[in-house]
């Protein structure tokens, strides 16, 4: 596995970010399920990633916000509270929240997200490959979705109910967020019914891009999504 997102990042031009640096690594956790349902991000990506950061000396934190579910017991059930342990590496809680503005929006300016992102130099985005009900897949764009603490993430899926203008925030979120990196667990991804009731489907890629929207429209053409349709 670190074979594997070390050749993704160097394909990209290499790591770009500083030595000492604060990064956050932000997995998807959407609820506490064993890595072999393939509903999370698997450890094992993490693991990598942590090792590559640590040849770089930065302070490293994994964090997310599961939207019903404690923090904590879904990174333990999920394996990756104990990478987090195994490596030394702190795992965030997202509940203490703060109100941001953006003001390039296009169609929502005003975002109540984790505070934890004033505290670090780097996010890096770790999505999974994952078909969506609503949304049709969740790739980097939609796993930016995770910054937003708890059930304000079920509020924001009530008062946008429409694809469109769930789509149009999820754009704005991220130019917010700007990850400074995004690496996609999509060794074992899911089809059907996701993000996490579909079936475990084998497609066999690490991907690397320092562009959310670069990622998401290859990752589209690779299981045959119309990326204009997402």
């Amino acid at each position: 596995m670190y074979k594997a997102v070390k050749k993704a990042i160097d394909l990209i031009g290499g790591l770009k970010i500083r030595k000492n640096s604060g990064v956050l690594i932000k997995p998807n956790l959407l609820r506490p399920k064993h890595p072999k349902w393939h509903v999370t991000t698997h450890p094992e990506v993490i693991r990598a990633i942590i090792k590559i950061l640590k040849k770089n000396k930065c302070k490293i934190y994994v964090g997310d916000s599961p939207g019903f579910h404690d923090p904590f017991v879904t990174a333990r059930v999920c394996g990756i509270l104990d990478v987090c342990e195994q490596e030394k590496v702190p795992f965030i809680d997202f509940r203490k929240k703060k109100s941001y503005l953006y003001k390039d929006a296009v169609f929502m300016k005003r975002f109540d997200l984790t505070d934890v992102i004033d505290k670090v130099d780097y996010i890096i985005n770790i999505p999974k490959l994952k078909t969506h009900v609503m949304m049709g897949a969740t790739l980097a764009i939609k796993n930016t979705f995770g910054f937003m603490v708890g059930l304000n993430k079920s509020r924001m899926h009530f008062k946008l109910d429409d694809k469109e203008k769930f789509a149009s925030m999820l754009v704005d979120l991220n130019n917010f967020i700007k990850p400074s990196l995004n690496i996609m667990d999509g060794i074992i991804g899911m089809e059907g019914n996701g993000p996490g009731n579909g079936d475990p489907k084998k497609v066999g890629i690490i991907s690397a891009s320092y562009d959310s929207l670069a990622m998401d429209i290859t990752m589209c053409r690779v299981v045959g999504f119309d990326p204009l349709s997402i």
